[in-house]
């Protein structure tokens, strides 16, 4: 890709960028699309985002996404909030024109268009694990899909009651269950339809969370946010018992994709970007 005086700048904001794929996926975009724009990675520790976002601006960003652990942050820091950005109150896009930085999250569109792509279209109730960020997102877009049942299980109880606080704002949920983090509180996972982990957590060893996996069953859906690899420990383990599985691959390359439409005003090469996701996670780890 050629860089010159003309370039569109673009990027991510993280505190460590190094293993995202997103500069890949959206200069596989730019480059698929002709446009004559760069999309960088942007450390930024915790605490600086306010200097970070001055000087992005300052030096013409059309705008950036937003990671760990600068979402909250940047709510607060946006000139103005719109959508989703106003339902979570975290943001993960941001805009920059003359009349300041305008926030986005893109992230609860993303999991749906995935959950879609899926054929999970009509879900009833959600075993929510965490109540992060991330947990937030899954939780409207579970909502947006029908459920109207939602159990949390984090290992916080005051994290997990500040998420079920901001879902009765929202009225998102007819009911709302806080569970006990052990496998007593994990018994709900047995009655949902669809169960989210939002965590970090059973990436390679499912005993990292206090689940009895044989509560899975057949028809049941399991969602692993994760997108690092195709397959967790979680999602084996959930299959295993007959449960539909979807990785997070799907909800990075929707949410990305959502971005890129918010800065240029027009529908992503979703196959280009989707080519340069797989290539990047999977070469990375290979």
């Amino acid at each position: 890709m050629p860089i010159d005086g003309s370039t569109v700048l673009t990027g991510l904001v993280a505190a460590d960028p190094r293993f995202s794929p997103s500069p890949a996926m959206h200069n596989a975009a730019f480059l698929q699309s002709g446009l004559n724009w760069c999309y960088l990675p942007l450390r930024v520790k915790e605490g600086e985002l306010a200097a970070a976002l001055a000087g992005l601006r300052a030096l013409s960003f059309r705008g950036v996404n937003v990671t760990i652990p600068h979402k909250l942050a940047a709510a607060e820091l946006a000139d103005e909030l719109r959508g989703d950005a106003l339902i979570l109150g975290a943001v993960n896009a941001l805009a920059f024109g003359p009349a300041g930085s305008i926030g986005y999250n893109t992230d609860a569109l993303g999991l749906e268009r995935a959950l879609e792509e899926a054929g999970a279209t009509d879900l009833e109730s959600l075993f929510l694990i965490g109540a992060g960020g991330a947990a937030r997102a899954a939780a409207l877009a579970a909502s947006r899909l029908g459920a109207r049942i939602l159990y949390v299980f984090n290992r916080s109880e005051e994290r997990a009651r500040e998420l079920c606080r901001m879902v009765k704002r929202a009225n998102l949920f007819d009911e709302i269950y806080v569970q006990e983090y052990n496998e007593v509180g994990a018994r709900a996972l047995a009655v949902c339809t669809c169960v989210i982990n939002s965590t970090p957590l059973a990436r390679s060893e499912a005993a990292e969370l206090p689940l009895d996996y044989r509560l899975f069953r057949e028809g049941q859906l399991a969602v692993d946010l994760d997108y690092r690899r195709p397959r967790s420990a979680f999602l084996d383990a959930a299959g295993a018992r007959g449960a539909r599985t979807v990785n997070g691959r799907g909800m990075l390359l929707f949410q990305a994709a959502e971005s890129y439409r918010i800065w240029t005003g027009a529908e992503a090469p979703l196959e280009a970007m989707r080519r340069a996701m797989e290539e990047a996670l999977d070469g990375r780890r290979g």
